[in-house]
């Protein structure tokens, strides 16, 4: 983040900053405010902190994260600096969030995950369909020329007034198969599979939305979970090498609604959306075990349910289309993704019966 703001220090208006030094979450910021600024720095810094809250990107770094901005403002003829600060508590402040219930930070979700996870084992829960989780945030729309900074915040407070705790958002097995009965010890494995095995372009998606600075995400390696798809052939076309040669090219659009986590750690390893699921050898480990005699297992492997337990956080819903791949002699195929995306903190995949009790609930990365 520091990099990020220093790589242009003279691109703020009003004031050039000097210089930034991270230290743990609190990066400390200090700004001369420019000669022909007509601002007083007590104004340069009521801006800075409503401008700072008010974009998705930057504000996660407060909000989710927990990151602290020390920032000091030196006046243009010298003399004493004006200190403040930006946190948590000032950008839920600014959104009209309840500061005692700040968001969750992905390393805290995954120190409590386990035991997050293992309190829905036996409860009855009522997940509801990706669709709905989306329209939660239907009014989230960026800030109108014709709107003020207070009805915006106001309007985003009410927007998301209603998402206190995590969501629990259904989705139907890839496959029954994905589900593995051992009968000699009377175990039902759970494959990570079951819970998503298609590919999703993350990189593409949310590059061509404009939003890979505020973001983590990268060209490989991204958690998600796709929680739907469908491909179907939207027309033709022939297509020609510098050699002259012809191919009959399918248009293909492939519709995607996908939970996104996040991108590879700094510095860490490449993750699964379940710990330890798949190896470096490739070898697939189950990512639960139901333990159950034949005679149950035969009744309730067609009817198992899944789910994901995630905490939405900003930009909260992406939409789009992209490219993906090359056309080719071998595969003369254009394919298009149009896309739906949630951005969420995904802390478990829950197994539940046909009544939605959960039978199983298993930790993600």
């Amino acid at each position: 983040m520091a990099t990020q703001m220093m790589a242009n220090p003279n691109g703020y208006n009003h004031a050039t900053m000097l210089s930034a030094q991270a230290q743990g979450l609190t990066l400390s910021l200090a700004f001369r405010m420019k000669s022909d600024s007509s601002l007083s720095v007590e104004k340069y810094a009521d801006q800075v902190t409503s401008g700072f809250c008010q974009h998705p990107g930057m504000s996660q770094y407060t909000y989710q994260h927990g990151v602290v901005l020390a920032i000091s403002v030196t006046p243009r003829e010298g003399g004493s600096q004006h200190r403040f600060q930006i946190d948590r508590a000032t950008c839920a402040k600014a959104a009209g969030r309840d500061v005692t219930s700040p968001a969750p930070s992905p390393s805290a979700t995954f120190a409590a995950g386990p035991k997050m996870c293992s309190s829905y084992v036996g409860q009855v829960v009522q997940p509801g369909s990706f669709d709905s989780a989306i329209a939660r945030f239907s009014s989230l729309t960026p800030k109108s020329e014709f709107e003020t900074i207070s009805q915006f915040q106001a309007r985003q407070a009410q927007a998301l007034s209603g998402l206190g705790g995590p969501l629990i958002i259904e989705k139907a097995p890839e496959d029954q198969k994905l589900f593995e009965y051992d009968a000699d010890a009377q175990a039902l494995r759970i494959s990570p599979f079951a819970f998503s095995n298609a590919f999703f372009p993350a990189w593409e998606a949310i590059y061509s939305a404009g939003l890979s600075g505020s973001i983590n995400v990268n060209v490989r390696d991204n958690v998600y979970a796709v929680t739907s798809h469908d491909e179907r052939v939207t027309g033709s076309y022939e297509a020609s090498n510098s050699f002259g040669a012809k191919a009959n090219v399918a248009s293909i659009t492939r519709s995607v609604k996908v939970i996104f986590d996040h991108g590879p750690k700094l510095g860490g390893k490449p993750e699964t959306l379940f710990p330890g699921s798949i190896t470096a050898n490739f070898n697939v480990n189950p990512v639960g075990v139901l333990r159950m005699s034949p005679e149950q297992a035969r009744i309730l492997k067609p009817r198992l349910r899944l789910a994901f337990v995630a905490t939405p956080y900003q930009p909260y819903v992406i939409r789009g289309t992209t490219k993906f791949g090359k056309v080719t002699f071998q595969n003369p195929r254009d394919i298009s993704y149009s896309f739906t995306m949630l951005t969420a903190d995904i802390h478990c995949g829950l197994v539940m019966d046909l009544d939605g009790r959960v039978l199983g609930a298993y930790p993600t990365s």
